[in-house]
């Protein structure tokens, strides 16, 4: 069986497992089936992943779902904008991409929401740096993995979901109007907010749920102009989704694709990179030694490498390190910022003095903010 996951295509060998596993599995997979064109099932061989089916009884469905989705990321990496987020459409081929941690409600939300709303994927958003979002409505995961539970697939038909929008029998192109973080609170009270957070800001919690961000060109540029779109990115905050959908229509009927650009590019950084092993992981190596020394402002402080930096108008900075980003505030901003040639942290104080003016607790509060720095690897000591 064939099926179109993000931009590849796999097929699924299921030889060795039972005629009735096997129908359940085409069952569930028959929406990525749909998703070919000609131009995937002529693919050449070479093409063409291969994944092969075991039978591991109840864990086969989420086995595959995992294995599938995994190696469907890994090909998009460096090329595509991932987010791990689920996703909806409406008719016109506007998509919101849904963004939160694993376990907290995307699935729930896109069942829901998927019933008057194009189901586009339960757990993976993958789009062009332009936009242009590629379906994933692989089978939904149901289930909690808590207490030994198993995972299972259930079908999107069978969970009554919407199909892909289509004009004169033919799907339509798909384009990413939107972000959502959601943020379910069972304490919650009253309706439902949607509220517009600061690009930085948002973009800060967005980039936690995204695949290899940091391997793509302009990556905090990229995902910021497609956070921003509709004047996101955006917050909701619920008790239960079930009482969503109307301010999700709203949000819907209100999408502009072309965002406002309310941000500064400070990159490209010092890191260079094409994979992910060029990715350093050691930039915690001399935390210990180096926030004790922040205390003593003779010392001379430098960056350390870095991937990518976007400033707002607020004074803050998201700064991409590897494979951390980290959100500074305006003080922790603009040491950074001071630190494009080594300094000592008396020349820091007296700089920082200078832009914000005299403060009681000035020194205390510069040491803090290299203390900062120093424990998140923005800076070193020289």
């Amino acid at each position: 069986m064939k099926i179109k996951a993000i931009s590849s295509v796999f097929e699924l060998d299921m030889k060795e497992i039972s005629p009735r596993l096997e129908d359940e599995l085409r069952h569930e997979w028959n929406t990525c089936a749909e998703l070919l064109t000609s131009e995937d099932v002529s693919s050449t061989l070479e093409e063409v992943k291969r994944i092969k089916v075991e039978d591991l009884k109840e864990a086969t469905h989420y086995h595959l779902h995992r294995e599938v989705t995994v190696a469907a990321i890994t090909a998009a990496c460096g090329e595509l904008v991932l987010l791990h987020a689920g996703a909806i459409a409406n008719d016109k081929g506007d998509v919101i991409a849904l963004v939160a941690p694993s376990g907290t409600g995307k699935t729930t939300a896109v069942r829901h929401l998927g019933i008057d709303f194009s189901y586009v994927s339960d757990e993976t958003l993958a789009c062009t740096p332009d936009g242009e979002v590629f379906p994933y409505p692989k089978p939904l995961s149901i289930g909690s993995r808590k207490d030994g539970e198993k995972k299972t697939g259930l079908a999107p038909s069978d969970a009554g979901l919407k199909e892909l929008p289509k004009r004169d029998g033919k799907p339509l192109p798909l384009h990413l109007a939107g972000v959502v973080i959601l943020e379910r609170d069972p304490d919650f009270e009253g309706a439902p907010q949607l509220q517009s957070l600061g690009v930085l800001e948002g973009l800060a919690r967005i980039i936690q749920e995204t695949s290899s961000a940091l391997l793509l060109d302009d990556p905090l540029h990229t995902y910021a102009k497609l956070c921003a779109r509709s004047g996101g990115p955006w917050l909701l905050r619920y008790r239960e989704i079930t009482d969503c959908s109307e301010i999700i229509a709203n949000l819907f009927e209100h999408v502009d694709q072309v965002p406002e650009t309310k941000w500064e590019c400070l990159g490209p950084g010092t890191i260079k990179h094409t994979k992910t092993s060029d990715l350093p992981t050691d930039i915690y190596a001399e935390r210990v030694l180096q926030r004790n020394a922040a205390t003593n402002l003779v010392c001379h402080f430098k960056r350390t490498d870095w991937v990518d930096a976007l400033a707002d108008d607020e004074g803050q900075i998201l700064l991409s390190l590897a494979p951390l980003t980290i959100l500074l505030t305006p003080i922790a901003a603009y040491l950074w910022k001071q630190l494009h040639t080594p300094q000592t942290g008396w020349q820091l104080l007296a700089a920082t003095t200078a832009e914000f003016g005299d403060h009681p607790e000035a020194e205390s509060i510069v040491r803090q903010m290299l203390g900062v720095l120093l424990s998140r690897g923005a800076v070193t000591i020289r």
